[in-house]
């Protein structure tokens, strides 16, 4: 018996996932939040680059929270206000 480390795990369970090995409902809500979580971590990149819209949308996010964004009104004013 062997033990991976999660990672390892979760690494082989996306790529047979992105090859269509893996498929059906859970395969496709693991790419539907792949997708979110890719989202997310361009919208932060873009606004970290001062890009307005992303600042915008970045503040909306804080401002109602979400899976990827815990609600922080005061980082969200600090966003809506950069943008």
């Amino acid at each position: 018996t062997s033990i991976f480390a999660a990672p390892h795990i979760k690494n082989h369970i996306e790529r047979l996932i992105s090859k269509d090995v893996i498929t059906g409902d859970l395969a496709n809500k693991w790419k539907e939040r792949a997708k979110e979580k890719k989202y997310a971590d361009d919208l932060i990149k873009d606004a970290e680059n001062g890009d307005a819209k992303a600042l915008y949308k970045l503040g909306k996010k804080y401002l109602t929270g979400d899976e990827f964004f815990k609600k922080d009104i005061k980082e969200a004013y600090v966003n809506l206000f950069k943008s």
